[in-house]
């Protein structure tokens, strides 16, 4: 359980801040505590710590950022000691709803543009957050929430097949913007089925 839930709290704290690795670690805890009650194993509970990660580290525009800003591949130099041409491309939401339909490739320039929203991460989510109103953002930050309800009601129906297949369902959640939205369709279906103990 440690392996798999204490590197990712780490990861929250930078994905956004100690509050939502509070968040995280709450959760587990809470779903770890009422599987050892039940029935003293942490099965569910390792699924449950590695998909919730999923969920709360969903790739906004903030994260977007923050990934690209990990490695500078353009300030490693070739063995022939040539640095690299490195070319970004990306399919901004507020340019899609404008009609763009293909991405764009933009050069290193960008990088402090991308250092500007890294550090505008805290915002995420809030009254603040600029891109926080587009449904895709709002269906993300529901979505946690929703699965940690769905997987301790499952725990209390005591059908380990229909927990582990809640706790799994976040791996449905896939892909971006209205492919995203279709798939957040189907996960929510899963959650809403019935467990078989109950009929």
């Amino acid at each position: 359980m440690r392996e798999v839930a204490e590197p990712r709290a780490a990861e929250l704290v930078d994905y956004q801040h100690a509050r939502l690795a509070g968040r995280y670690v709450d959760a587990v805890r809470q779903v770890v505590a009422v599987e050892a009650g039940r029935s003293g194993t942490d099965t569910v509970s390792v699924e449950f710590a590695r998909y919730l990660y999923k969920l709360l580290a969903y790739k906004d525009e903030y994260e977007v950022a923050r990934l690209h800003l990990k490695v500078d591949i353009g300030a490693q130099a070739a063995p022939d000691g040539t640095r690299a041409q490195v070319r970004y491309h990306i399919h901004p939401p507020f340019l899609r709803a404008l009609g763009l339909r293909h991405k764009l490739a933009l050069g290193g320039w960008i990088r402090p543009a991308f250092a500007v929203l890294r550090a505008m991460r805290s915002v995420r989510g809030t009254a603040f957050d600029p891109f926080g109103l587009a449904e895709v953002r709002r269906v993300e930050r529901a979505l946690p929430d929703e699965y940690t309800t769905a997987v301790l009601a499952a725990l209390d129906a005591d059908d380990l097949d229909r927990c582990l297949t809640v706790a799994r369902a976040p791996d449905l959640v896939r892909g971006y913007e209205t492919i995203k939205l279709a798939n957040v369709t189907r996960f929510r279906a899963v959650l809403a089925r019935p467990s078989q103990v109950d009929g």
